[in-house]
């Protein structure tokens, strides 16, 4: 998107499920913003008739001046032109994103639990990945990723403050769920 700001085109389309954060920043670096239904073919339809992006929070994108469907093989190209053009420095700068991390000991076998438990409590949107999960909230986004003996949190959100509220707010969670287990088999 931003190698097609730097081009001229101003409007994306994207999926509502992108969260707060995410939308203010990309206004904030000149885009209009047309949100879809969570719909691909809407997305691809609204890409196609307005704007020169269109996108979701899985990485699909639609390059509607390349072609009419959500295509890795021209997204690849579009991001080789960018590596060359050496714009993905400059956006690096742009972003404004601050990550906090932090790791959470969990006993054995545990880890699947804690996330089923997390996302069925959330009112974020939820992507599920390999070994864990990410979810988008207002204030930013969180990503769960389940390790052998513990679970790591990492926070991203516009202030070190608010990825700081995101990441404890988890961590209370999976803490006082791994507290309740411990009870229940104690």
């Amino acid at each position: 998107s931003y190698y097609l700001l730097k081009k001229g085109n101003k409007d994306i389309v994207v999926s509502p499920a992108l969260s707060k954060w995410v939308m203010e920043n990309l206004k904030e670096m000149g885009y209009n913003v047309i949100k879809a239904n969570r719909n691909l073919g809407d997305i691809g339809r609204l890409a196609r008739a307005k704007a020169s992006l269109g996108g979701d929070e899985t990485g699909r994108i639609i390059l509607p001046s390349k072609g009419n469907t959500f295509d890795g093989i021209v997204s690849m190209l579009t991001s080789f032109d960018i590596i060359k053009e050496g714009l993905h420095e400059d956006l690096d700068k742009r972003i404004k994103k601050n990550k906090l991390t932090c790791s959470i000991p969990l006993p054995k076998n545990l880890g699947p639990e804690i996330l089923s438990n997390l996302v069925r409590d959330t009112k974020g949107y939820v992507v599920e990945l390999i070994n864990g999960v990410k979810i988008e909230e207002d204030l930013g986004s969180l990503t769960l990723t389940i390790l052998t003996n513990s679970i790591e949190l990492s926070a991203e959100a516009r202030s070190d403050e608010q990825a700081e509220r995101l990441l404890r707010i988890y961590e209370e969670s999976i803490k006082s769920l791994i507290k309740k287990h411990e009870n229940l088999y104690s």
